[in-house]
């Protein structure tokens, strides 16, 4: 890992190379309490506030997704945003509250995220998540998730040397754990930014980014918690639309779990 990296981007470093969701609330844990060694990493922790990871993934997050570049490693894009969401869970865990994420304002129903505030919200992403919870049977979510973020990411394509380079990150070592799985080194698929910005009367949508769905569920979710004056997660679930969202929140982080394993 590079030592003249921030300690938050360390930290994000850390959790892409991190196989499940255990294993990255472990290492934000860590960092939370000073930092320190872990038996399965090659590079110590350091010292960071969730706050602080959760920036540097959105700021990463947001880079990669930008309609004018192009997605060099999809794997790592994935593997970001499953690190923000970690980190916005860790955010949480620090301060509940009825929403598992980090929103930067909240006023009078409006919710600013890193990504975009509510007047920009991306047009395909939030109609993927409109027709998703007019959906009631999970399997048919699940699928047109899976069918949505796999046919705008794919993974099948030759692997871009050059990748993690352009991302702005740097691979680092690791030790497989018996508990774990071996960590191998990332596939990378391409997403080029015109193609990405094809206007639905030629060849369809543009790609769905796992980033930008991400937040507008988390935007949506804060407008009903506010709209039913929810003060916990308990509370929230209560109300129908809200737990169909936070299914679907569940079933796109399931979805980018699978996209972000390891190939050999």
């Amino acid at each position: 890992m590079s030592e003249q990296l921030p300690p938050e981007v360390q930290v994000v470093e850390l959790l892409t190379q991190a196989s499940d969701v255990a294993t990255r609330a472990r290492i934000l844990d860590l960092a939370s309490r000073g930092g320190g060694e872990l038996d399965f990493l090659d590079a110590p922790v350091p010292s960071a506030r969730a706050e602080d990871v959760e920036n540097a993934a959105s700021r990463l997050v947001e880079q990669m997704e930008d309609t004018d570049a192009v997605v060099a490693d999809v794997q790592l894009l994935v593997r970001v945003a499953l690190a923000r969401e970690a980190a916005r869970e860790a955010m949480q865990r620090a301060r509940p509250g009825p929403v598992p994420v980090g929103v930067r304002h909240l006023d009078q129903n409006k919710v600013i995220t890193a990504a975009f505030p509510p007047s920009q919200l991306p047009r395909w992403e939030m109609a993927l998540l409109k027709e998703l919870v007019n959906v009631a049977d999970t399997t048919v979510r699940r699928g047109l998730l899976q069918f949505a973020m796999t046919q705008a990411l794919p993974l099948n394509n030759k692997p871009d040397s050059d990748s993690v380079k352009r991302s702005g990150m740097k691979p680092i070592g690791m030790k497989p754990a018996s508990s774990m799985s071996p960590l191998k080194r990332t596939t990378a698929g391409t997403v080029s930014g015109k193609d990405a910005s094809t206007d639905a009367s030629t060849d369809g949508p543009p790609p769905v980014r796992p980033g930008r769905f991400l937040d507008c569920v988390t935007n949506l979710l804060v407008d009903l918690a506010v709209a039913d004056g929810a003060t916990s997660a308990a509370q929230l679930a209560q109300d129908p639309v809200a737990s169909r969202v936070l299914s679907v929140r569940d079933e796109a982080l399931a979805v980018l779990e699978d996209m972000a394993q390891f190939k050999d």
